[in-house]
């Protein structure tokens, strides 16, 4: 006996399909590689950490972007020393930003313990790779 297998023949509406592709190509992430670079004259080391309440803000909406994960940085409570006159290097990873996003700010929101990084109007790329030097200089 010969198996016969009948497949359903299933019709997508193409603006549904665009938008799936769309919401599949914006699950991507934001990955920013800092340079912390240290205070040049004072002998004391720097303290640095991030809060996890730091995100990514769209320049031209509401939406604010989570951050994901952490790279050689200590989270709050704890601290990541930087000795006197060197430069740390750590990298921040984000969800993705809607492709929409053609402009945005990198905010940590703090406790009032510290200062908070904030770094304003990022133009975005294509590559969603940024490279930022922050610090005491």
């Amino acid at each position: 006996m010969e198996d016969i297998r009948i497949r359903p023949a299933i019709e997508i509406e193409s603006s549904l399909l665009e938008e799936l592709k769309t919401q599949a190509q914006e699950q991507g992430q934001v990955v920013i590689h800092f340079r912390y670079d240290s205070h040049p004259v004072m002998p004391m080391p720097d303290k640095i950490r991030i809060w996890e309440s730091t995100y990514l803000e769209d320049k031209g909406s509401d939406l604010k972007s989570p951050l994901v994960h952490v790279e050689n940085i200590c989270k709050s409570p704890n601290w990541t020393v930087v000795p006197p006159m060197s430069h740390h290097f750590f990298t921040l990873i984000f969800k993705g930003l809607p492709k929409s996003v053609e402009k945005f700010d990198m905010c940590e929101y703090c406790d009032g313990d510290g200062t908070p990084f904030i770094v304003a109007d990022i133009p975005r790329n294509d590559t969603d790779v940024y490279y930022v030097v922050i610090g005491r200089a």
